[in-house]
């Protein structure tokens, strides 16, 4: 990401911008507002503080919901790294956008290294946005980790084995980022999930007789001696227990 070409910062928020192309990358910072950039054949919705790069040659059109602002810059060369049409959320710090008004700044104050100057603030743009896109990715994963595991909490014969072969990630690497992001890992998010559902199915089904042989099968456990094991490890109490205290 180098070579600036051009910047600049819709100065009032508007509704829309018409339909245009360049023959260059361009990146639209969003200031503020939200709505819809049309981009080719795909529509990418858009909010305040979201990113969009955009390759050479597509025509594309913002189509606010509320009125927006946005910095745009066109640049010579981007990362090939970056799919067609790449979109992020700066940090919670605002980051890249203090560097894109720096950036705007040196563009128009013309000091004799301005070139210099630019080119290191593009190269830390460069820095957040590669931290940034490497963090949605890990929350993409865990996200999709987690909703894999809630599909198969009654399962009695899923595995994690089965979760991991449905993400596009090498395995250490999924353990590893769902344990950082979560601070379990995944087996252990599992049972923490079917516990708080026996927890919930005690709710459902009191006064009911509801056997702990059957409550360990509808939480995905085929063994309810393993099952009352783990309860008990989770909440103090066996499931005996537990549900004659949520009779008092």
């Amino acid at each position: 990401m180098h070579s600036l070409l051009s910047i600049g910062i819709i100065p009032a928020p508007i509704l829309t911008f018409g339909l245009h192309q360049h023959n260059v990358w361009e990146i639209v910072y969003y200031i503020e507002g939200k709505g819809t950039i049309f981009v080719g054949n795909e529509a990418v919705p858009f909010a305040a503080n979201d990113i969009i790069f955009l390759p050479p040659n597509i025509p594309h059109e913002e189509i606010g919901t509320t009125a927006f602002r946005n910095i745009h810059l066109t640049m010579a060369v981007c990362d090939a790294s970056l799919s067609p049409i790449f979109k992020l959320m700066d940090t919670e710090g605002k980051d890249i956008y203090r560097l894109l008004n720096m950036i705007y700044q040196e563009q128009y104050l013309n000091r004799t290294n301005k070139n210099s100057l630019i080119e290191k603030l593009l190269e830390a743009v460069q820095e957040y946005v590669i931290a940034q896109s490497q963090q949605d990715t890990q929350n993409h994963c865990v996200e999709k980790c987690k909703h894999i595991l809630i599909a198969n909490i009654s399962k009695i014969d899923f595995k994690i084995a089965d979760m991991l072969s449905q993400i596009s990630y090498n395995e250490d690497y999924v353990r590893r980022i769902f344990k950082k992001t979560t601070r379990h890992t995944p087996i252990s998010n599992l049972l923490n999930m079917r516990i708080e559902y026996a927890k919930q199915l005690m709710k459902i089904n009191m006064p009911s007789t509801i056997t702990i042989k059957q409550l360990a099968f509808m939480c995905g456990f085929e063994d309810p001696y393993y099952f009352s094991r783990v309860f008990k490890n989770s909440t103090g109490l066996s499931p005996v227990h537990y549900m004659k205290n949520m009779q008092l």
